[in-house]
């Protein structure tokens, strides 16, 4: 990647893991810290050249200290997705099934209705974002978008940009810092989306879904 790296680009990659096992032999979770590892070892280098190094930081967000990248990932059963940028962002992926006590709870963090994956993972990926996910939210303290939608959409508080893609019983939400720190209406931050790079390491299925996340799309040639 010649030259600075653009903030307004996010690089991105999904797949599917091999479901480890625990010591019991059943079937566990994925490190999140090992697939961030992983794909940070697929990503284009460091403006320095040095291979990116993403570290877990006080607060639970990933940070490479020599590039400034951060990074974010997301896992349900052995589907999983990692973000990175130089924005400060989150991700979140949940699967279609039915949790209405989950969405009653976040309906009180977000101070608006959450009825389904799509607002779930607009909060999941907002709170990761903010820093704030060693803790939990208080009541209305998530900004989810004041309306849903396809495209880019502006947070209550005009801070960050998300954007949900649902494909094959996965919703995705991504919440990127606005670059100004503050934007002005949702229909700007869709006329001017970030630059999306879908990195190697993830499969098919994994890609179609990020496509989605819209225009700009490149596959990485490193």
């Amino acid at each position: 990647m010649p030259g600075p790296e653009r903030s307004c680009r996010v690089l991105l990659a999904a797949g599917t893991s091999r479901s480890p096992r625990d010591a019991l032999g059943r079937t566990a979770s994925p490190s999140g810290r090992a697939l961030v590892a992983a794909v940070a070892a697929g990503a284009p280098a460091c403006d320095s050249g040095a291979g990116c190094a993403p570290r877990v930081q006080a607060d639970h967000r990933h940070r490479c200290p020599a590039c400034g990248r951060w990074w974010s990932v997301s896992h349900v059963g052995n589907r999983w997705v990692v973000a990175a940028s130089i924005l400060p962002l989150g991700i979140d992926l949940e699967d279609s099934r039915l949790r209405p006590r989950a969405w009653a709870v976040a309906s009180r963090w977000c101070g608006a209705p959450v009825t389904g994956p799509a607002g779930w993972t607009q909060a999941e990926a907002l709170w990761k974002a903010t820093g704030n996910g060693v803790r939990p939210p208080r009541d209305g303290e998530i900004l989810i978008p004041r309306s849903s939608g396809p495209g880019w959409l502006l947070s209550r508080d005009a801070r960050w940009r998300i954007r949900t893609v649902t494909l094959r019983g996965f919703s995705c939400s991504l919440a990127l810092r606005t670059e100004q720190g503050r934007t002005r209406s949702s229909a700007e931050v869709d006329q001017n989306p970030p630059e999306i790079v879908i990195l190697r390491g993830g499969d098919a299925e994994g890609e179609a879904l990020l496509q989605l996340f819209g225009r700009g799309v490149v596959p990485n040639s490193d």
